[in-house]
């Protein structure tokens, strides 16, 4: 280990006790234990805590301390074996090996450190099935368990923790996943060659794509496909759905778990008693399978993804017994997710999975079954037994995964590993993902030393990899919750929304399992976001800005965490080499080589990380009491905290995050609390503590990153609270936007704190149009060139594009920069100073096709899109790096008369010549222009179609319904010019 030294920040202490903040100890208040490495607030190691426990809600130390745990998935790695071969795969599968996954063990050491000093100590280990037992049943792969041993007891040398999970994503490579070995598949009966041919399931995932936009996403449903959902359904309740189905004489269900528990057992006794490693976790995101899916003919769209080929129960069964079906596929749409485009033959080569040599002799097994089977004469299949997967075919009750299958077999489980390995053991448990705890979850089905330990993600953000500032309540949409309700606008809103579905799920699980710690066992942020565009520019903001809105809500929620992820092989190119994923915010591929000091204080460990503004960030390791309220600001370093000593007694319970302060399991021993405060951030600066009870003591210490309060009263229910700054204060990372911030800006006439709007588009004007000096805007005579952005000629003064529609922004230079506002808010105006009666108050170039008619009609919000199109199209005729060019390309727009204009309309909506576009902006005519040129020409082209059968109609004396002018038929929407601009 490397030597310690005690090299504090200087700190000072504001409007509290006397005591002078120069003569206190940077001694930790609490002894220390006589070891190599005095102790630290995120450390976790037994010799410091006394080894973890479990009180109420909360994991507490040997002096009654709650523990809040903070980490990382390591890694996403893990899903992949280090000689994985694309080319070969699926064949060789027997060969492979993850010994060095997640790292090389000479690597550990750094990565261990780098994590230290980032606060995240606390792992969630990913192992999978594969890895242990890939060559064949029972035959285990010792190299691989003992390099886990070799690595996890590695763990308390840099103070961290970990529990380790048994990683499974639609159940395993071979179906397009993570997790299972090969032979679990071709048990059931399948052939590993025919599965993606046949619609089985989807495979190019894990053979290294994923990363187009054709194939983004489309890797979660294969849980619906037939070979993953047939195996998981096998392995949960085959002794009720596949009866008939025996491997080596052993009925399905009892093989497979059996041979799952012998690899879990194996694992346990390898690195079980390790001081490390403090608990387990069964599975990753399990599902049901096929078990209780309500219909035979669809799966639910509210409930399971729809993207690409989504087969139904019954076409799966028919492709996997060599039959051609038409399939619907699906399409990313707006507002919601997806939505049905097409049928497509998948199969057309009637390809069978089913192994004839296998134990099904070839057919389907739920053929097998009597579950379903094919109309010779009407050549399709036909459901012979609805409610199969619903009720126990033997006995007709209706079947319940969680409480018939789920936890029984998680029970078990858990007597296995902690037999296996200590009865002190954590046993973490989630349910399936994106659903709240089961109220089911009572206590006979909650094995000893439980953590609820579920997941979130920002599903319209993983969905859609991106992120703005307009964010999505998914959760509150798919039960119901009214859309305008669920729609949030700005950093501000983002912290709001994730906070609340993270109370959400946290709630629930109090309001089912009680007073048991909820740990959020997977969160992310997809580092590919929007396109790639961090990678191009090296600028992570909205990466940034969604991750601290994310930590925000956990923050808000006093909850744990481990992070997804931390993966040292991920690059820009590849992300984590699975399934087209990027999540990981450390990349070794952006380090250098090792490093020699691994002290918390080295900086060059920052190396590789991206993001670590909102990533590491102070919390409250240890607190001499029960935490009830945590902020921090990462823009300015300042967080407050409080916390209330316990009341012993009678145990209370509470379904809010608002934690009872009535305990009964454990005592308080000390008044210490130990807050990590990372070095990142103090480093050079002082560290000002306010909000000190008179007598209350501190001190911080860099070179330990933490920050200990003393309180002088510590009587029961007594409350503390403090503020931490730092002066100087971080430098701001983004503003922490609303709608109405926004707002203001908008209608501001001069903003100099003003930051670039969010939309691509607008960033984009922000970044190419030439500046303006303030002077100019105030000139607004017509021989002023630079009294608008586009020079342009004409009648009357441009007063749309004016000083008045414009936001400043002041440069280091001392010039102003603007963005454009107000496209075209165009209408015929009264008397003013600058415009005679009855002219219309708008830039004409720019106008749209309606508001140029003789008596134009009242403004609708079409005409300000339909102008944008127009100002779009000019600038990226025009403009090179903020600069005029190609005065002659459409000169006709600045030629008096509204005739003329009409037809200039006309033409721009008609095709767009490329030709005469810029190469700086040519890239936005597949992107932008052409899209909206389409849904503008339809619309008015359905329009003419209408008046010209309207008509007829009329002619004959007939009806004929109205046309909807607002939106020109259907064609440009609101929720379509967001889909085209990605806002």
């Amino acid at each position: 280990m490397s030597s310690f030294s005690n090299v504090d920040a200087s700190f000072i202490l504001v409007d509290d006790a006397s005591t002078s903040a120069s003569t206190r100890s940077t001694t930790p208040l609490i002894p220390q234990e006589s070891q190599t490495t005095p102790s630290y607030a995120h450390d976790w190691r037994a010799s410091t805590t006394g080894g973890l426990r479990i009180s109420g809600r909360h994991f507490v130390d040997k002096y009654g301390r709650v523990c809040s745990l903070r980490g990382v998935n390591l890694s996403g790695a893990c899903k992949t074996p280090t000689n994985d071969d694309n080319a070969t795969f699926p064949d060789r599968h027997e060969d492979v090996t993850f010994v060095g996954r997640p790292f090389p063990l000479e690597e550990a050491p750094e990565h261990f450190a780098r994590l230290r000093r980032w606060g995240l100590t606390f792992i969630r280990f990913l192992v999978t099935w594969e890895a242990i037992e890939h060559t064949g049943p029972g035959d285990y792969d010792m190299d691989y368990l003992n390099y886990l041993k070799s690595l996890l007891s590695l763990l308390p040398q840099f103070g961290l923790v970990a529990f380790v999970e048994m990683h499974q994503d639609v159940w395993s490579r071979y179906t397009g996943g993570s997790g299972a070995p090969a032979w679990t598949i071709t048990a059931v009966g399948f052939d590993l060659h025919k599965l993606e041919n046949a619609g089985a399931a989807w495979l190019k995932g894990v053979r290294g794509g994923g990363h187009v936009e054709t194939e983004r996403g489309i890797w979660p449903c294969g849980y619906q496909k037939l070979a993953a959902a047939t195996v998981a359904t096998c392995f949960w309740a085959g002794d009720a759905f596949a009866p008939k189905l025996n491997v080596d004489g052993v009925p399905i269900q009892q093989y497979l778990q059996g041979k799952f528990l012998g690899a879990w057992e194996m694992l346990a006794r390898a690195i079980g008693n390790l001081e490390g490693v403090i608990g387990f976790q069964m599975m990753n995101e399990p599902h049901r399978g096929y078990i209780e899916v309500p219909s035979m003919h669809a799966f639910d769209y509210n409930t399971d993804l729809h993207l690409a080929y989504v087969p139904s129960a019954l076409q799966s069964f028919a492709l996997g017994a060599g039959h051609a079906v038409h399939v619907p596929h699906y399409s990313r749409s707006f507002p919601i997710p997806t939505k049905l485009t097409s049928h497509e033959l998948v199969n057309a080569e009637k390809i069978n999975v089913w192994r004839p040599e296998g134990p099904t002799a070839g057919a389907c097994v739920w053929e097998m079954h009597g579950v379903w089977g094919w109309d010779r004469k009407k050549d399709e299949a036909i459901v012979l037994r609805e409610n199969y997967f619903v009720k126990h075919p033997m006995t007709g009750k209706k079947v319940e995964w969680y409480t018939d299958f789920y936890y029984p077999f998680n029970l078990k489980w858990a007597e296995v590993v902690r037999a296996a390995s200590s009865p002190n053991k954590f046993i973490f448990v989630e349910p399936i993902p994106n659903e709240f705890c089961p109220t089911s979850w009572t206590t006979e089905y909650r094995p000893p030393g439980m953590v609820y330990a579920p997941h979130w993600y920002d599903l319209n953000g993983l969905f859609n990899k991106a992120f703005g500032n307009f964010s999505v309540n998914v959760q509150g949409l798919s039960r119901g919750m009214f859309p305008l309700k669920a729609f949030y606008w700005g950093q501000a809103g983002a912290r709001e929304n994730f906070t609340l579905q993270i109370r959400n799920i946290a709630e629930a699980s109090y309001k089912s399992i009680g007073e048991t710690p909820v740990i959020i066992g997977e969160c992310g942020v997809p580092m590919d976001m929007n396109r790639g565009e961090g990678f191009r520019t090296n600028d992570f903001t909205w990466q940034s800005k969604m991750m601290d809105a994310m930590i925000t809500g956990l923050e808000h929620n006093l909850i744990g965490y481990t992070l997804w992820s931390y993966n040292p092989d991920n690059d820009d190119a590849s992300g984590d080499y699975w399934n087209g994923e990027n999540f990981s915010w450390f990349s070794r591929s952006r380090s250098h080589s090792s490093k020699g000091n691994l002290d918390q204080t080295v900086t060059s460990l920052d190396e590789g990380g991206r993001i670590l503004r909102s990533v590491v960030r102070p919390y409250p390791a240890k607190t001499a009491g029960i935490p009830m309220k945590f902020n921090y600001e990462m823009n300015t370093g300042q967080f407050e905290f409080e916390w209330v000593v316990p009341v012993t007694g009678q145990a209370a319970s509470s379904s809010s995050i608002s934690p009872p302060i009535q305990i009964d399991s454990h005592e308080l021993k000390c008044c210490e609390t130990e807050i990590y405060v990372p070095a990142m951030l103090a480093h050079g600066r002082k560290v000002i503590v306010r909000g000190l009870d008179a007598g209350d003591e501190y001190s911080y210490d860099e070179a330990r990153q933490t920050l200990t309060v003393r309180n002088l009263h510590d009587d029961p229910g007594s409350r503390h609270r403090i503020v931490v700054s730092f002066d100087p204060p971080l430098s701001s990372q983004f503003v922490v936007n609303t709608f109405w911030t926004d707002w203001k800006r908008k209608h501001s006439t001069f903003n100099p704190e003003f930051e670039p709007s969010t939309s691509a588009f607008s960033a984009t004007i922000t970044a190419k149009i030439r500046r303006i000096d303030q002077d100019d805007l105030e000139d607004t005579s017509d021989n002023n060139p630079n009294r608008n952005f586009v020079v342009l000629g004409g009648q009357h003064p441009l007063v749309d594009i004016s000083a008045e529609n414009l936001m400043y922004r002041k440069m280091l230079d001392g010039k102003l920069r603007g963005v454009l506002n107000d496209w075209d808010l165009s209408k015929v105006g009264e008397a003013t100073g600058i415009n005679p009666k009855g002219t219309r108050a708008g830039t004409q170039p720019f106008m749209s096709r309606d508001i140029l008619v003789p008596n134009p009609p009242d403004h609708l919000e079409r005409f300000n899109w339909e102008s944008m199109f127009y100002v779009l199209l000019w600038i990226a005729c025009h403009y090179i790096d903020g600069e005029f060019v190609n005065p002659e390309v459409l000169d006709n727009w600045l030629q008096p008369g509204i005739k003329g204009l009409l037809d200039t309309r006309k033409a721009a909506l008609g095709e767009i010549d490329r030709a005469s576009m810029t190469t700086q902006f040519r890239p936005l005519a597949k992107t932008w222009l052409d899209p909206l040129r389409k849904i503008f020409s339809e619309g008015y082209l359905a329009r003419n179609n209408h008046l010209n059968e309207a008509g007829d109609a009329a002619d004959k004396g007939e009806s004929y319904p109205e046309f909807d002018n607002e939106t020109l038929g259907g064609h440009v929407t609101y929720e379509k010019m967001w889909a085209i601009l990605r806002i």
